[in-house]
C-alpha cells in the first residue's frame, strides 16, 4: 500500500533522530519467517516494574483491532495514550466550561462568529524534533474535514468554508491526500478558520481535533488515515516501545514545551483477547491503575471491582449521555404502520405513561429521570418547566380523547442485548400495559436492529443519544438535517430547525438561553422522541492515583484537559 511504504520511510527517518528526546527505538514482533512463531501463539510480555519507577498502568483499546497500527487519534479515542502523545487546540477545563489554550497560546472569535483566529504557541516541537508550524495546524484542521476517515470532530469541521468542495474532490479520488481548505488561512504565527455558518459550540468541539504532523502523514491518501503506523505527537508523552498486539509504553518527551507529566512511565495493555471480562479482573487483582468507557462505565461492575479490591474507588461523572424513545412516523416498510403514531395526543400519552424514576433506578445512582433531553440539575434547563413525574390517569384521558386503537401491538425494538436493558424494557412493557397499551419488546442483534431501523419497519425504538459538551446539542437530533429521519421532516423543520440555528449563532449568552429555553418546550409538547433518563459516567482508578481536582466531575472525555503534571502515583 502506498501509505505504508511512505510511512516506513518516516518511521524509520523519525526514529533516528536524537532531538526528539524519545531515546530507544520502539520494538516491534520480530519479522523473519525463520525466527517466527505463528502470530496467535505470540504473548509478549509487558515490562516488568522496576522499583525505583512508577508505571501508570491503563488498557489499550482500539475500535479497528490491532496488529500492525495505531488507531487515528481523528477517527476514535477510546484509550488514553491517544491524549497523552497528541494535542488540541484548545482543551476544556475540569470545571466543564472554562476553556484552556493548548497548542494555541490565545485565540479570538469575530462579533459575528464567523471567524476563529488561532495564535500558535512558541517553542512547540513534535516528538522527533521538527518545530510545530501555523502551516502544519492548518494542514491538520484541512486534511481532517476532508477526510472520510475522520469521525472524531469531524462534523465540526465540515462547518469550515471550502470543506465541502474539498471532501467532494476526494472522494471522487481513492488516492486524494489533502489540499487546504479556502475557508484556513495561516502565516508565520496564526491560523484562521472562516465558518459557513456561526457556531457558539465550535471552539469547544475544536478542542476534540488531536492535531497531526503534516510533516509525517501530508503524503498519505485520504481514505487511509484510520490507521497509523506510528505515534509522533506534541504531548507530553512520546512513544517508548510497541509490541503489536499486546502492549505499548510512553515515557516523559524531554522536548515538551509545557510541564513534565508527574509519571515517569506509562504503559497500555490490550484486553482484546480475554474481553471485558478480562479487563474487569486486571483492575480487580491491581494491574490497572484507572479504566473508564464502554464495560466499565457500569456501577455494579464498579461495584463489583471495588468490593473485591479495596485499594480501587470510583467516581461518577455528570454526563449528557441519554437513553430515550423513538417513535416512527413514518410509513413502515412492511405496512405495519400505526396510525395513532401522528397524533400528538397520544405520543404525549406515552411519554406519561413511564414511570421514569423507577426505570433509573435499574442503573441505582447512575441514571438521572430526564423531564427533557437537558437533565433537570443541568443549569441550562428551562427552569419553567415542571420536573417529569409519571400521570397514569392524564395519560389515560389523552388516549381515550384521541379515540386510540387498543386493539393494535406496539413493537418495540432495541439493539442492546444485556440483561439490564432486558429488565429495563420489561418495566417499560408493564408501564403501557397499566393503560391498557399493548407492546411487544424485541431485543436483537445489532445487525437485525440497524437492518430495522434502516427500514424503519419498527414503532418504537430504544436508544441512545451520545454523550455532547452541551446538552442543548442533543436538540440536533430531532432537526430536519439530522442524519436519521423518522419521519413528520417538514414539520420538524418549522418546530426545531430555527431555534436550534439561531442557539448555534448566539454570540449572546441570553439570547441563546431563550433558543434552548423553546426547544425544551416544544420537544416536550411534541414528543418526537421521548427522553427517559440520562446515563451517568463511571471511572474507576487505584487510591495509589492522585487525579487533579475535579477532573471526573463531568464527562468531557475528547474535549478534556487532562492537566498530565498533575497525576501522580505513591
Amino acid at each position: 500500500m502506498k501509505m505504508k511504504k511512505v510511512l516506513a520511510g518516516m518511521l524509520a527517518l523519525t526514529l533516528a533522530l536524537s532531538a526528539a528526546g524519545c531515546g530507544k527505538k520502539q520494538e516491534s514482533p520480530a519479522e523473519s519467517p525463520e525466527n517466527a512463531a505463528p502470530k496467535e501463539t505470540i504473548k509478549e510480555e509487558a515490562p516488568a516494574e522496576s522499583s525505583q519507577e512508577k508505571v501508570l498502568r491503563l488498557m489499550w483499546h482500539q475500535g479497528i483491532g490491532i496488529d500492525t497500527m495505531f488507531e487515528s487519534p481523528w477517527w476514535d479515542i477510546q484509550h488514553l495514550g491517544a491524549f497523552m502523545v497528541f494535542e488540541p487546540l484548545v482543551a476544556q477545563e475540569p470545571d466543564g466550561s472554562t476553556m484552556a489554550g493548548v497548542l494555541a497560546s490565545d485565540w479570538e472569535i469575530s462579533p459575528d462568529g464567523l471567524i476563529y483566529n488561532f495564535t500558535i504557541r512558541d517553542g512547540v516541537t513534535w516528538h522527533d524534533g521538527t518545530p510545530l508550524t501555523a502551516e502544519a495546524v492548518a494542514w491538520s484542521l484541512s486534511a481532517a474535514a476532508q477526510s472520510p476517515m475522520s469521525q472524531i470532530a469531524g462534523t465540526t469541521l465540515k462547518e469550515i468554508e471550502g470543506s465541502d468542495e474539498a471532501t467532494e474532490a476526494a472522494a471522487a479520488d481513492a488516492n486524494a491526500t489533502a489540499v487546504m481548505l479556502s475557508g484556513i488561512t495561516f502565516d508565520d504565527h496564526t491560523v484562521t478558520v472562516k465558518l459557513k455558518a456561526p457556531d457558539k459550540m465550535f471552539l469547544t468541539q475544536i478542542a476534540m481535533h488531536k492535531v497531526m504532523p503534516m510533516h509525517v502523514y501530508q503524503n498519505i491518501p485520504l481514505a487511509e488515515m484510520k490507521g497509523i503506523e506510528t505515534y509522533v505527537g506534541t504531548g507530553p508523552y512520546c512513544l517508548d516501545q510497541v509490541s503489536f498486539p499486546d502492549y505499548y509504553t510512553l515515557k516523559p518527551y524531554e522536548g515538551y514545551w509545557g510541564e513534565q507529566p508527574g509519571i515517569s512511565k506509562v504503559l497500555l495493555t490490550s484486553y482484546a483477547a480475554g474481553g471485558n471480562d478480562a479487563a474487569v479482573n486486571a483492575m480487580i487483582v491491581g494491574d490497572l491503575d484507572f479504566v473508564y468507557g464502554n464495560a466499565m462505565s457500569d456501577i455494579a461492575v464498579a461495584e463489583n471491582i471495588v468490593s473485591q479490591n479495596p485499594d480501587t474507588t470510583y467516581d461518577i461523572q455528570s454526563s449528557t449521555y441519554n437513553r430515550k424513545l423513538i417513535l416512527n412516523l413514518n410509513e413502515r416498510s412492511d405496512g405495519k404502520t400505526k396510525a395513532d403514531l401522528q397524533k400528538k395526543e397520544v405520543r404525549q400519552a406515552f411519554n406519561l405513561l413511564l414511570d421514569k424514576d423507577s426505570l433509573s433506578s435499574v442503573y441505582a445512582g447512575q441514571a438521572e429521570p430526564l423531564t427533557t433531553f437537558v437533565p433537570s440539575n443541568n443549569p441550562l434547563y428551562n427552569s419553567d418547566i415542571p420536573v417529569f413525574t409519571r400521570d397514569l390517569e392524564l395519560a389515560k384521558s389523552l388516549l381515550n380523547g384521541a379515540g386510540f386503537d387498543y386493539s393494535q401491538t406496539y413493537e418495540l425494538i432495541t439493539g442492546y442485548t444485556d440483561q439490564t436493558t432486558a429488565d429495563l424494557l420489561g418495566f417499560v412493557k408493564q408501564n403501557f400495559a397499566d393503560a391498557g397499551v399493548n407492546v411487544e419488546v424485541k431485543i436483537l442483534d445489532t445487525g437485525t436492529f440497524s437492518s430495522m431501523i434502516a427500514e424503519g419497519s419498527f414503532d418504537i425504538s430504544y436508544g441512545s443519544n451520545g454523550s455532547r459538551t452541551n446538552a442543548v446539542q442533543q436538540y440536533e437530533t430531532v432537526c430536519s438535517t439530522f442524519v436519521q429521519d423518522w419521519g413528520h421532516k417538514e414539520e420538524r423543520e418549522k418546530l426545531y430547525d430555527g431555534d436550534y440555528k439561531a442557539w448555534l449563532a448566539s454570540q449572546d449568552e441570553t439570547a441563546a438561553r431563550q433558543y434552548s429555553d423553546a426547544l425544551q418546550v416544544t420537544l416536550l409538547d411534541d414528543c418526537y422522541q421521548i427522553p427517559i433518563y440520562a446515563m451517568n459516567t463511571i471511572v474507576t482508578y487505584s487510591k495509589e492515583l492522585t487525579l487533579p481536582q475535579g477532573l471526573t466531575t463531568y464527562d468531557n472525555l475528547t474535549v478534556r484537559n487532562w492537566h498530565w503534571e498533575a497525576w501522580t502515583l505513591n
